[in-house]
C-alpha cells in the first residue's frame, strides 16, 4: 500500500473523524453514526476508503461488522516513491490531464480532455470532443510549492458555485501529506449533510485513488 494513500484517506476532515473513533475501540457503523453528523452509508463510504489504505480492518460479530483501525498501520507504509512537495503541485496541476477521469466525472457530453491554468485566475475546463469548453471553476489563489485555492462551479445552483476547493502541499520526512478540503457548504441549508457526502464520495476516486496511484507512478 503507497504511503501517499494512507495519507490521502486521511486528508478529508470526516474520515479522519471516523478513524479516530473506530482508534479508540472497535465499533460498528451504527456506533460511529450515532456519534457524528452523517449518516450510516456516509460511514460505510469512509471506512471503505479507509480498508483500501490498510487503516482499518474489518471482523464479523454474530450479525453486525466491527471495525478496528491501528495507529501503526500509518507508520508501515511504503514510503519508497513519496513527491516532495514541490513535485506534487505540478503532478497535480499539469498532470490533470492524465490522472483526472473525465470520462466518468464531467459536466459536458462526450468529453475529451480537461485542463488546469496553473496561475492566479486561470481556469479549470473540460472541453468535448466537438471542441467546447466548459468552466469547472478558476484559481483564486496561487501559491506553490504550498497551496492552491480553486472555485468549484460544477453547478447551476448559487450556493454549489460558491464552493471552493483548496490543496495543501505539506513536506513530511518520506515525501509529502496532500490535503484537499472542500468547503462552501454551509450556503446549503438542509441539503448541505446529503449534498458534501455525495462531493465526498467523489473527491474519494478523483483524488484518493486516481490522483494517489498517478502521483505514485511518476515519483
Amino acid at each position: 500500500m503507497a504511503y501517499g494513500f494512507a495519507l490521502s484517506a486521511l486528508s478529508d476532515p470526516t474520515r479522519r473523524a471516523v478513524f479516530e473513533r473506530v482508534l479508540e475501540t472497535p465499533r460498528s457503523v451504527g456506533e460511529i453514526a450515532k456519534a457524528m453528523p452523517i449518516s450510516r452509508p456516509a460511514v460505510s463510504q469512509h471506512l471503505r476508503v479507509l480498508k483500501d489504505a490498510g487503516l482499518v480492518h474489518e471482523a464479523k460479530a454474530g450479525t453486525r461488522r466491527i471495525y478496528s483501525a491501528d495507529a501503526k498501520a500509518l507508520g508501515d507504509q511504503d514510503r519508497d516513491r513519496a513527491l516532495s512537495a514541490r513535485e506534487s503541485i505540478p503532478a497535480f496541476h499539469r498532470g490533470m490531464g492524465a490522472w483526472w477521469p473525465v470520462v466518468t466525472h464531467h459536466v459536458a457530453p462526450e468529453p475529451e480532455s480537461c485542463t488546469f491554468e496553473a496561475r492566479l485566475g486561470g481556469r479549470l475546463y473540460e472541453r468535448g470532443k466537438n471542441g467546447v469548453e466548459t468552466k469547472w471553476g478558476s484559481v483564486l489563489a496561487w501559491d506553490p510549492p504550498k497551496r492552491l485555492v480553486f472555485s468549484w462551479e460544477l453547478s447551476c445552483s448559487q450556493e454549489l458555485r460558491d464552493a471552493k476547493v483548496e490543496v495543501i502541499f505539506t513536506g513530511v520526512p518520506d515525501g509529502t501529506e496532500v490535503t484537499l478540503v472542500h468547503t462552501g457548504w454551509e450556503h446549503m441549508g438542509e441539503a448541505a449533510i446529503p449534498m458534501r457526502d455525495r462531493f465526498n464520495a467523489g473527491w474519494a476516486t478523483v483524488f484518493e485513488k486516481c490522483y494517489v496511484e498517478y502521483a505514485n507512478a511518476t515519483a
